[in-house]
């Protein structure tokens, strides 16, 4: 699929999660490059492909994705279902700042979901076609692990297949490729000693959080919003997109980064609704 196309049908599925009704309006605001008729082609084109529908309410025409749209996002972020999975309305119907809003609705999700398994990886002799496990360790940089101590290594979530199946192939009766049952000490934090390059990914998650709570003050000190306001909070979604596109992997392996890209989302269209 093609980048609008993929950014499209993520807004419409969150946009459903969030009971937001995603307008034509709302759409030529999230494709701030696309000329309106452009905005309007990709909808048709989407339309023909059963990905996303449309209905009129109140006078205006609404978008909302087809199961088969559903289906395309849960394929590529798989993650996202914990995010539809629980209730997202406190039963009072009382709404807090969108700071306490999201961090509190995330603590009822993470309630709700089960606990993400880990895996241990351990290095045992060597193999002589390959004496310090470069392959593996070559591989092993693509995803989120963390090393414990000198040839042991720990990832939160699933295993990954690659990972699973190269062990398998070629290094079967050297190393131990485990998931871990039960914590007897609660020090998983340990974990989060992850690469570099998951650090930038909770750096630029906390830039876009400040953006986020800049553009909200700086709306409620007015009457009301204008177009520029409603542009720049729609920037907010924009990259947010490119960092899910751009570090699928990280996100799919690092229950930290979905909770805080949650409770981005969250706050995101609290602002929206508001």
């Amino acid at each position: 699929m093609k980048i609008n196309t993929h950014k499209l049908l993520l807004f419409l599925y969150l946009s459903q999660v969030r009971s937001y009704q995603a307008t034509y309006h709302t759409l030529f605001l999230l494709f701030p490059d696309l000329s309106a008729s452009g905005v309007r082609s990709l909808l048709h084109l989407l339309k023909q492909k059963n990905l996303i529908s449309s209905y009129v309410a109140n006078h205006e025409t609404i978008f909302t994705l087809t199961s088969y749209g559903e289906l395309m996002i849960n394929r590529r972020w798989p993650y996202l279902a914990n995010l539809s999975s629980s209730n997202m309305l406190s039963s009072s119907g009382a709404v807090s700042s969108p700071r306490k809003r999201g961090s509190s609705e995330l603590s009822s999700m993470q309630e709700a979901s089960p606990p993400t398994p880990t895996q241990i990886l351990i290095f045992l002799k060597s193999p002589s076609s390959d004496p310090h496990f470069r392959q593996l360790k070559q591989i092993m940089t693509k995803y989120p692990f963390a090393q414990a101590q000198r040839g042991v290594y720990l990832i939160q979530g699933e295993a990954p297949a690659e990972i699973l199946l190269l062990c398998q192939e070629k290094y079967f009766p050297h190393v131990l490729f485990a998931s871990l049952e039960k914590w007897h000490l609660d020090n998983r934090d340990i974990i989060s000693a992850a690469p570099k390059s998951y650090s930038d990914i909770s750096s630029s998650l906390s830039g876009v959080s400040k953006l986020l709570s800049s553009l909200t003050k700086k709306i409620k000190r007015k009457t009301a919003a204008n177009h520029q306001d409603k542009s720049e909070i729609f920037s907010v979604f924009n990259q947010l997109f490119l960092l899910m596109i751009e570090n699928r992997e990280a996100f799919l392996q690092q229950q930290t980064l979905q909770t805080n890209l949650f409770v981005l989302i969250i706050d995101f269209f609290t602002e929206l609704k508001s």
